[in-house]
């Protein structure tokens, strides 16, 4: 996600960045991404063994890092509790990213306050996410009222009034059990993820559950964790490869599809277009031209990657049209019928 974030705003000539994080402490987060990106010999000897423990790979990481950190700097050490926290993880791959594609990009780290990432509970103005999600499901519009923006108040308003959403992992239950009891183990063996055994406890969780959170806690063990195990049921929902990902993230993003802009962005989409080393897509239908054009070599792009990353989107948001709640209200062709979207300002 941090890779193909920086990449797209690398590919659109962006100075500047800005992410929330649990601390503000950013010389912390590029010193701790210098020691990711290096891997130092005395770093990585700790984090196998702390990965044969049986810890997640995030924690293992957590304790190496504290580790060589605290043979190397001293008092850093003390702080790198706070890698730990989900945004902090988060800054930290942005800034990963950013080292490792050499782009010139400016990072600033906006302090989190509020309620932590893990809340589920109502806690005022500022209610995490899960909280947020927590009440919308529930129907407390009063207390989302108080959570979000108006304007984001608004949009979902209206989008549910509409039918259109909320979509949540649940909407998925039916689907994801029955793919995991319908194919074999094998099968799952050559989806992105599905390492180190997963696949068998897919196979062996998945014949004893019927809803999705049962799924997901028979699963979950110290070394997969739950936000792992989301992301990889979604591979086999989708069938990514390993193929896939590793040459997504050694060639970038092959597009760059406009949703919504307004004057501004349409101005400097205007100024940089000339310039852009990948192909601009403001309508869907374009992409045959495009990949027409990449194919005789008038278009500086993989072509096959190309067409696997865009189509993978438009099924994305094709699934999304059909676990709508009013499934009229959104078609399987979303993504060549929905105009993009302009505001002025």
């Amino acid at each position: 996600f941090a890779l193909g974030s920086v990449w797209t705003l690398d590919l659109i000539f962006a100075t500047h960045m800005v992410f929330g994080s649990e601390t503000a402490d950013l010389e912390m987060l590029k010193t701790t991404a210098d020691v990711l990106i290096h891997e130092p010999e005395d770093y990585t000897s700790s984090l196998k063994t702390h990965l044969k423990k049986g810890l997640s790979f995030p924690n293992a990481r957590k304790f190496a890092l504290r580790d060589f950190l605290a043979r190397e700097f001293g008092p850093l050490s003390e702080r790198i509790e706070e890698i730990g926290r989900s945004n902090n993880i988060l800054g930290l791959e942005y800034i990963t990213a950013i080292k490792l594609l050499g782009s010139q990009i400016d990072v600033s780290v906006v302090k989190r306050v509020g309620a932590e990432d893990t809340e589920t509970e109502f806690t005022g103005e500022f209610s995490s996410a899960t909280a947020i999600r927590n009440m919308i499901a529930a129907e407390e519009w009063d207390r989302v009222k108080q959570s979000v923006p108006e304007t984001s108040y608004a949009a979902l308003k209206r989008e549910f009034s509409a039918g259109r959403g909320p979509v949540t992992p649940e909407s998925l239950e039916t689907t994801i059990i029955s793919l995991i009891r319908a194919n074999t183990r094998e099968k799952f063996s050559g989806i992105y993820g599905f390492g180190e055994g997963l696949d068998a406890r897919f196979k062996f969780c998945a014949d004893r559950c019927t809803a999705l959170h049962d799924l997901l806690d028979c699963i979950k063990t110290k070394r997969f964790t739950r936000t792992r195990i989301s992301r990889t049921i979604l591979n086999a929902v989708f069938g990514i490869e390993p193929t896939f990902v590793k040459k997504s993230r050694a060639c970038g993003p092959q597009f760059l599809r406009v949703l919504g802009f307004n004057n501004r962005g349409r101005e400097f989409l205007s100024y940089v277009k000339k310039d852009l080393s990948v192909p601009l897509i403001t309508t869907a239908s374009m992409w045959k031209k495009l990949l027409a054009k990449s194919q005789k070599g008038n278009l500086e792009i993989d072509a096959a990657l190309f067409k696997e990353q865009l189509f993978l989107d438009f099924r994305a948001s094709s699934l999304f049209g059909f676990l709508c709640p009013q499934r009229n209200t959104v078609d399987g062709i979303m993504d060549f019928t929905e105009p993009v979207r302009y505001r002025e300002e």
